[in-house]
């Protein structure tokens, strides 16, 4: 800890604390709390987007899955 007044943001966070998943839930959650409110609804604002990507990617993932079984089911019934 001697070292502590020499540490910057940029250095980078000891092996141990990497592969500590509740610490880095810690971190985020301390760093989160020193957003203003506007940064805070900014992220959340982004959060909301990401997540809304990722459903919708897999939809099309789902939809995607649906075409291969039917194009396989088609090509089945073509051989007969």
């Amino acid at each position: 800890m001697k070292y502590t007044h020499t540490a910057t943001t940029s250095d980078p966070l000891p092996e141990f604390v990497e592969l500590e998943e509740w610490m880095q839930k810690a971190l985020k959650e301390l760093s989160l709390k020193t957003l203003t409110p506007e940064q805070r609804m900014a992220y959340e604002m982004e959060l909301a987007r990401v997540g809304s990507r990722l459903g919708e990617l897999k939809r099309h993932q789902k939809t995607l899955k649906e075409i291969e079984l039917h194009k396989e089911e088609l090509e089945l019934h073509k051989e007969e």
